[in-house]
């Protein structure tokens, strides 16, 4: 397991709080119903846990799920993770610090093995293990002049659209851009009304009929629970 500055800088705020802020924000997870969510849910329960580190907040939550993550892909116990990280992070700083990182190991490792944690870990990594990615779309609209036979005037003009997604793979950001008309903008706007009603259906019918809680990939905070 290898970390990067980021990560280590990250490992070495969590490491500053000290075990008691750190149970604290594991017993404040332990509270939460354990149903799929959305990881800012994690978040804002571990701001309430440690007041106004909003900044160690987001790094508990951050690792947390990368360090899952981690055991997951690679089949792990978590008695192994937790060794593999130690070794990690003491590669990683000096002893005074790795120190200071074995006092709030333990709490660390709690944090991980949380089912809230899991469930959170999965529902992300479910919902955007695709091939392609969306990273954005703009609809630009232009106006092309029709001009004269000799081109020294404007007879009229068209009003066109072009519909441009970004999207994100293994190989990178790409771009795709395709020309659009004004009923296939009203009929995109169709389907994408449609797609919401189809999500929120399936949520109730599969909270309601199954009693399973269910996850709208990208919903709102309120969309997490059924």
């Amino acid at each position: 397991m290898r970390l990067d500055k980021f990560q280590y800088d990250d490992f070495r705020l969590i490491a500053d709080l000290g075990p008691d802020r750190l149970h604290a924000v594991v017993e404040r997870l332990r509270q939460l119903e354990v149903v799929p969510a959305r990881p800012d849910k994690l978040h804002e329960a571990a701001v309430e846990a440690l007041g106004d580190r909003q900044d160690a907040a987001e790094a508990i939550v951050r690792e947390a799920l990368m360090v899952y993550g981690w055991i997951r892909q690679n089949g792990l116990d978590a008695l192994e993770s937790q060794e593999f990280l130690s070794e990690a992070i003491k590669a990683n700083c000096p002893d005074a610090e790795f120190e200071r990182w074995q006092t709030v190991e333990e709490p660390f490792a709690e944090l991980v093995a949380l089912p809230i944690l899991r469930l959170v870990a999965v529902a992300t990594d479910l919902s955007y293990e695709y091939t392609n990615l969306w990273a954005g779309v703009r609809i630009i609209t232009d106006i092309r002049p029709i001009f004269s036979q000799d081109a020294t005037d404007i007879d009229g003009a068209v009003v066109s659209h072009s519909f441009r997604l970004r999207f994100e793979n293994m190989d990178g950001r790409h771009e795709l851009n395709i020309a659009m008309d004004e009923s296939d903008i009203k009929e995109l706007a169709k389907q994408c009304d449609r797609a919401l009603r189809k999500a929120h259906t399936a949520r109730t019918l599969m909270a309601d009929r199954a009693n399973v809680p269910t996850l709208i990939a990208g919903g709102s905070v309120d969309d997490e629970i059924a």
